[in-house]
């Protein structure tokens, strides 16, 4: 599957929803997670490092859970920052983040990009 036919996902990050947890989208669980019947997938953050997660599953809904929080914290994410999460195949997803005014968070820690 090539760069740009990699199926993904957005999220605008709302700490009281999303700080513990976040949903997978549905055409993602459909099309590629339940091939695998996932207990964890690994998140490459904007630094490059990796990070494992633990799927749970509610009745309808599947969901990143235990390691989340980690990811945030470690990834400074805020408030109204845009999540754009990139299925890479094999239980890994890409997470690129955006601040609220658009801009990519890059390599560096956010300090030193924002004013």
């Amino acid at each position: 599957m090539g760069l740009n036919n990699r199926p993904c996902f957005y999220r605008t990050f709302q700490t009281s929803v999303h700080e513990k947890q976040i949903k997978i989208h549905s055409e993602i669980v459909k099309k590629e997670l339940k091939k695998v019947n996932a207990r964890k997938v690994i998140l490459r953050g904007p630094s490059e490092e990796y990070w494992s997660v633990k799927v749970f599953k509610t009745k309808k809904d599947v969901f990143l859970g235990e390691g989340w929080q980690r990811f945030v914290k470690q990834n400074f994410i805020q408030e109204k920052d845009f999540l754009l999460f990139k299925y890479d195949g094999v239980m890994c997803f890409t997470v690129q983040i955006y601040d609220k005014s658009g801009l990519e968070r890059g390599k560096s820690h956010p300090e030193h990009e924002m004013p």
